[in-house]
Parts: C-alpha cells; structure tokens; sequence
C-alpha cells in the first residue's frame, strides 16, 4: 500500500487505496462525505471483482497507410467466459461503422457549428471499419452486424464456452479514417484514431453489453485487457499511443514497425500521429510523462507537463498513484478541449495558444483529462449508463485539485 492520503483529506476520503494482484485492479473506498457518489463506483469495481476474472488480451498486426488513409489489420483477441451461463456467440463493437441517416448527420453538422471550425472540410464522413473474415484455430466461423446502428458484430463461436473457459478468435479488418476533426479522422498533418479497432463487448452476470453508439459524446464500457500491438506506420510519423514502446524496426519500403506492449491492463489502445509532432519529457514519482507539441507551442508543452504531473500527485494522494511508467499528451484537430484514451490524452490544437489569462483554463483542461486516467482507465465506469462516475466524479475532484493549487477563488 502507497502514498496513503494524510488527514487533511479525510473529510472527503478517508481512505482509498491502490492494489495490484495477479491480473486484476482493486480499489477500496469508504467515503465520508459524498457517500452517493463514490458508492456508485463501490459497486461498479466490485461487480468487476467477482466477475472479471481474466483479462482479455489483443493481438493486433495494423499498418496504417496516412497517404490513402487507411489501416490494414488481424487482429487476435483472446478472452474467458466471465459470466455464469454458458455461451455460443461472442460480440464485438465496430465504432467505426457507424451508419447514419440523413436525420442524423443534418443533426451533427448543426451541432458541429458550436465549435467554430468545419469539422468535416470533403463534406460529411464517418469512416468505415469492414471485416474480412472471423476464425478460431484456423476454421472460419459465421458472423454478422446487428443492431439498428450497424456497430455490433456477432460471432457464432461454433461451440459453446461454459463459464470460465476461453476462447480464442483472429479478425482481419479495413479501415477508412474520415477526413474528418476529433478523435477518429484525420486533418493536415495529424491522424487520430481512438476506439478504432474491434473491441470485446463487456461480458459478466448480465450478459454482454452490446450498447449502441451515439457520436455527441463517449458512450463506451470495456473491459480493461492486455495489447500487444505490431503498428507499420510511414518512416517519418511519430507514433504516440496507450502502451509502452517496446522496439521499433525500419523496414526497406519506407516504413518503420512499432512493437508496443501494456504491461499493466488497459480499458483501451488509442494512438494519433504525426510528423510534426515534438516531444518534451519530464519524470516524476517514477512515471515518465511526455508532451508532444506541435511547432511554436513548446511553452504550452510545458504547462501541459506541469499540469499532468501536479494532478497526478493530487490524485495519488486522494486515490491511489498512476501505475503505468508512461503517460502521452499529445496535440489533435479535435474541436472541442480534449479527450481520452488509456495512457494517452488530446488536446486541441487551438488550446495550445490561447492567451494567457486563459492560462487556468488550460491546467484545468489538461488536469481534467488527466484525471480520466482514474475516472474511467482505472475505475472501468461504464460511460453509456453511469456517465456521471467519470465525467461526474473526476469533474468534482478536478474542483478540489483547483482550490488546493489556487484556492477557493480559482
């Protein structure tokens, strides 16, 4: 146990404290104060400890050509039977296939208007995410999309798995990325790709969630699971992802290969690139944070390290310290603040040189997704029906971070 939070905190937390086991987080909370928000992630975490008791584990092999905007992959996902019933079909969500009616994308170019910019410069686009085929041990097995939205693949597993047993599937996929702002398209010289992948439906007691996807905010639950990830990107991007870089191979056609791996379980594996990105480091309390930046924003880099660091030392005494060595701010065409992927940030471009009496702004703005590596990463909160535990909870207590560095007027 570590970095136990002193007295001073104790009218809000008494205590939480961080564990780490074979294969599954834990988190302990008795609360004080707001004892209606933090039971709600009591019984959040405890239903994943009785349930989860294997973490999934991905293999995925991607090349991601930036010139035609498209990623070519297979993709291995190994998982257990976490519920108590048996089980024939496994199910997958393929965010990126997202179909939308003519109703709906009237609706997003409307609501693209708040944030100033032309969020889709070649006109509506929403990528595409297309299976090539599903496998098990070499036999090709039945599949298909389901759900109104075109997001859920179904696959017929050709047995049944009892509860606890294991399955393993291999998918090989294609991917459109949209000439399009936020965190999966592409705009000048950066490429963004969060929740791009087939992703393992939440198993437990009640089933999979097989929830749909809506696109005005982050409608996502997974489970936290292993990567290994293999990425061929062109020679000259700078990759930045969830994970930690392992190696990295230049190859004779002009690309290099990227063996990255999460040594601790991860909720996801997000990653963006450029060949402009630039990097400045900083380590504290054993976890190496980096801040990418684009060219002329290497002072707001800075704020942005120092606004990571000090809400990790914020949080790792109210909570339980990051445990993973490294954490990634990267800039991106975004539109709105920012967003989040397991040990990885973005912030939009445009933050990066606001005035300086907005100063606040932006460590409230790097704090806050910062603080989502707890409030979603660590915690697993499912963000389609308890928003509130992620956005809610770390929200409050980026407020508390605020007061304690500039005090009750911040």
């Amino acid at each position: 146990m570590r970095n136990m939070p002193d007295k001073k905190i104790t009218d809000s937390v008494e205590r939480v404290a961080y564990r780490k086991s074979k294969n599954t987080f834990y988190f302990y909370l008795s609360a004080k104060k707001y004892i209606f928000c933090l039971l709600s992630v009591v019984c959040c975490l405890l239903s994943s400890v009785c349930y989860a008791y294997e973490h999934p584990k991905y293999e995925i092999d991607a090349s991601i050509d930036i010139v035609s905007h498209t990623i070519k992959a297979r993709q291995k996902v190994t998982f257990t039977n976490n519920s108590d019933k048996p089980i024939s079909a496994a199910y997958f969500h393929l965010y990126p296939h997202r179909k939308y009616s003519e109703k709906e994308k009237k609706f997003i170019l409307r609501y693209a208007a708040y944030f100033k910019v032309n969020l889709y410069p070649e006109g509506f686009q929403s990528g595409d995410l297309t299976i090539g085929g599903v496998s098990s041990g070499g036999k090709p097995l039945q599949y298909r999309i389901e759900d109104d939205d075109e997001t859920i693949l179904r696959v017929d597993l050709g047995e049944e798995i009892s509860p606890g047993g294991s399955s393993e599937l291999d998918l090989n996929y294609q991917v459109i990325i949209p000439h399009a702002w936020g965190r999966f398209g592409w705009h000048r010289n950066i490429t963004s790709l969060l929740r791009w992948y087939p992703i393992l439906s939440v198993l437990d007691k009640e089933g999979w969630h097989n929830y749909p996807f809506y696109p005005y905010h982050q409608p996502y639950f997974s489970d936290a699971a292993y990567y290994s990830v293999n990425l061929t990107v062109n020679r000259e991007q700078i990759a930045v992802s969830s994970g930690v870089l392992k190696k990295q191979s230049v190859n004779s056609d002009g690309t290099k290969t990227l063996s990255i791996e999460s040594e601790l379980p991860l909720r996801d594996f997000g990653l963006t690139l450029s060949a402009d990105y630039k990097v400045e480091s900083l380590e504290a309390s054993g976890v190496k944070i980096n801040a990418y930046y684009l060219e002329g924003d290497y002072p707001a880099a800075l704020r942005a390290l120092e606004s990571a660091k000090d809400l990790m030392e914020f949080y790792a005494q109210k909570f339980a310290p990051y445990p993973y060595k490294e954490f990634n701010i990267a800039p991106s065409y975004l539109a709105y603040g920012g967003t989040q992927s397991s040990n990885l940030i973005l912030i939009d471009t445009r933050v990066y040189r606001l005035p300086g009496f907005l100063s606040r702004y932006f460590d409230f703005l790097v704090a806050h997704e910062t603080g989502h590596q707890w409030f979603y990463n660590l915690a697993g909160s499912d963000e389609y029906k308890e928003m509130f535990i992620d956005e809610g909870l770390n929200s409050y207590f980026i407020l508390q971070y605020l007061e304690n560095k500039y005090g009750k007027d911040a």
